[in-house]
């Protein structure tokens, strides 16, 4: 089984990777061994904390409110009929 890991934005990603990277894979290991997989499992993780440091992606205010006006758009109309 191959599982793609994904952190949260600046989630200690760059201050101790080998820590937080082997605590993911024991629960995941865990998970997966009580759920009855016992198969090989390769892990690999994103790493995209270098994206937000660079300017043009610069998270400020009026990106983040510009980000939820589209994201939220929808949020209260009804659910499509599928």
């Amino acid at each position: 089984m191959r599982v793609f890991m994904v952190h949260g934005v600046n989630a200690g990603e760059d201050s101790d990777p080998d820590h937080w990277q082997a605590d993911w894979e024991q629960a995941f290991r865990g998970s997966a061994a009580g759920a009855g997989y016992s198969g090989a499992i390769d892990f690999h993780f994103a790493t995209f904390n270098a994206i937000f440091e660079d300017p043009r992606y610069k998270l400020d205010a009026a990106t983040i409110l510009r980000a939820i006006a589209v994201l939220g758009r929808g949020a209260f109309e009804p659910a499509p009929p599928w």
